[in-house]
């Protein structure tokens, strides 16, 4: 034995371009954040690496160069962004090279990035260091996971199959759960409208994201519009009145009547756009980056106005109840209701309010629900803050939930069967 891993550790070990020197990882208890650590062979020397302050899950995907004792990994951050840094062993230093979600591994001249890219994950692009010249490698209907390179030394090995996201609805009264859509492939978003039994979800069935109904009473499933582009869509909000369902892209916003499927893209600037809420029956808010900052605007959906709201606020969560609307302002404080009441419980400060362009802390009444991540699985959590009393309520494969009256829909995720695949670049 050359190593006694701590109890509840499941990382990774590899071995340097030095027979005397491997890497591994590992957490100090049971669903912690994994840290990465060097062992000398000879000596029995182990190393704290040099390497960026710990994400949620710690550094669980690691590579190492093709011909250098360099680490190619990724770590989720506060706000769920996964960023890609390279840890150079032998000088004791990393360096971040840039944000991307899915796994990645360097290509075989150890000079470019081979990661899982598309929606659902579904292609194996090739990207240069600094996250551009995007080349397509390889391109499947079903998305793909378990990326590495091949021993050939040309092509990547990788697993595809039958593994979707489906919705689970779940009743907090009675703790028990139902599937309210599945089918072989992924669905998501899902969102409860305020005024009558439907329900809003992005699903692939078409091929395409597209927004479907469903109808609790009928059980009945509708195709609601027909988007003739691919968008990759983080989020959906109802209206109040039922009317609307407006849905946000990383910098787009659309607008779709209910009635007829109709599609309205809003004139928003080409910006990075995060929380989405619905202010009034003519309002949406939403959050704009300028100058590598939050600030929260408004759009009267009747005049087609946008307006810049006060610079003190980044993120704004509006509610149809005045005291549950959230505010945070720009040094990450959270404020409640029209007359911003600070929140001064701890516990809710330390939450993030935004999660991958969506709001992730919600609040009814004295009660708060939120994700955080464990052991790469998403917790949602319970707290009331008048009887200061904690609950976990599931665990599930996303992050995303929609919490109305004392129900939820959030997402689980669905497997078949997999198997393992080689691609090798086109010349």
């Amino acid at each position: 034995m050359i190593h006694n891993c701590r109890t509840g550790s499941y990382g990774k070990i590899i071995f340097t371009h030095s027979n005397d020197l491997l890497i591994f990882n590992e957490a100090a208890y049971p669903g912690g954040p994994f840290y990465l650590f060097s062992l000398q062979l000879s000596t029995g020397v182990k190393t704290r690496l040099a390497q960026p302050l710990v994400g949620l899950g710690g550094y669980s995907q690691l590579d190492l160069h093709p011909t250098e004792n360099k680490l190619l990994i990724s770590a989720t951050d506060s706000q769920f962004l996964t960023g890609l840094y390279v840890i150079d062993i032998e000088n004791h230093t990393f360096y971040h090279l840039f944000n991307s979600d899915g796994g990645a591994v360097w290509d075989h001249s150890g000079e470019r990035i081979i990661l899982l890219g598309g929606y659902p994950t579904n292609e194996i692009v090739s990207l240069d260091l600094n996250g551009g010249d995007r080349a397509v490698v390889y391109s499947n209907s079903h998305a793909l996971f378990g990326l590495s390179r091949h021993p050939n030394g040309v092509g990547y090995l990788f697993s595809t199959g039958s593994r979707d996201r489906n919705i689970t609805y779940y009743s907090m009264k009675t703790a028990s759960q139902s599937t309210l859509a599945a089918t072989s492939v992924d669905e998501r978003l899902a969102r409860f409208s305020y005024h009558n039994h439907s329900v809003a979800y992005i699903s692939l069935a078409t091929g395409r994201e597209q927004v479907w109904l469903y109808d609790f009473n009928t059980e009945r499933r509708t195709l609601l519009t027909k988007f003739d582009k691919q968008h990759q869509i983080v989020d959906l909000k109802w209206a109040f009145n039922g009317r609307f369902i407006f849905v946000l892209t990383h910098n787009m916003i659309f607008q779709i009547s209910v009635d007829s499927g109709h599609i309205k893209q809003l004139k928003i600037p080409q910006t990075e756009i995060a929380g989405l809420s619905v202010k009034d029956d003519n309002t949406i808010a939403f959050s704009l980056k300028e100058s590598d900052k939050w600030r929260v605007h408004s759009y009267d959906i009747l005049s087609d106005k946008l307006t810049s709201e006060d610079p003190n606020w980044q993120f704004v969560s509006f509610s149809e109840v005045v005291d549950d609307i959230i505010w945070q302002d720009i040094h990450g404080e959270y404020f409640t209701g029209l007359d911003h009441t600070p929140v001064t419980s701890e516990k809710i400060n330390a939450i993030p309010m935004v999660v991958q362009s969506r709001f992730n802390l919600q609040k009814r009444g004295s009660r708060w629900l939120w994700q955080q991540v464990k052991s790469r699985r998403y917790q949602l959590y319970q707290y009331d803050e008048l009887k200061d009393r904690q609950k976990l309520l599931i665990t599930s494969d996303s992050s995303d939930f929609d919490w109305h009256n004392d129900k939820l829909l959030y997402n689980s995720v669905h497997y078949v069967n997999s198997d393992i695949y080689t691609a090798s670049p086109m010349n």
